[in-house]
C-alpha cells in the first residue's frame, strides 16, 4: 500500500499477488514515474509487480514504444 497525502495518489496492491506486465501496466508505469516522486519500488509495490520489471520498462528493454498513460 502506497499513501502520499501531498500528491493526493492512493494506490493499494494486495501485497500476496503479482501482476503480469501488459502494456497497459507498462504505461502507468511510465506515467507515474513522470508525474510522481515515487522510487521503483513504490510503483512496483503499487502496481503488484516487482521493481525490476519497472525497472526494464523505464528503461526501455520492455515495452519501449508503449506511451505513458493519460
Amino acid at each position: 500500500m502506497i499513501r502520499r497525502q501531498q500528491q493526493k495518489i492512493f494506490i493499494m496492491a494486495t501485497p500476496t499477488t503479482r501482476a503480469r506486465l501488459t502494456a497497459e501496466l507498462a504505461a502507468q508505469i511510465k506515467k507515474l514515474a513522470a508525474t510522481t516522486s515515487f522510487f521503483q519500488h513504490e510503483i512496483a509495490a503499487a502496481l503488484g509487480l516487482n521493481q525490476g520489471r519497472v525497472s526494464e520498462v523505464l528503461s526501455g528493454k520492455r515495452f519501449p514504444s508503449v506511451p505513458p498513460a493519460r
